[in-house]
């Protein structure tokens, strides 16, 4: 798996685990919302993530954009 796969996905597995995390906790400690504040905590960094990633994407674009206007010149 190359940097910029992992860079994608890591907002899914980020998510992916902490809904994990949190749905056990529900179940575990029967409906008391101690993982409430945990879930809306952490929720924001999965948007972090992926902002990240998707301005590493536009980056990336916008060079290679560049290359290929340096290019047709």
């Amino acid at each position: 798996m190359t940097l910029m796969n992992r860079e994608v996905w890591l907002p899914f597995l980020f998510t992916a685990a902490l809904s994990g995390i949190c749905m056990v906790t529900h179940v575990v400690t029967a409906g008391s919302g101690a993982w409430v504040p945990a879930f809306l905590c952490f929720l924001p960094m999965s948007f972090l993530f992926s902002g990240f990633a998707q301005s590493r994407s536009h980056q990336r674009i916008a060079a290679l954009e560049g290359q290929l206007a340096e290019r047709a010149r």
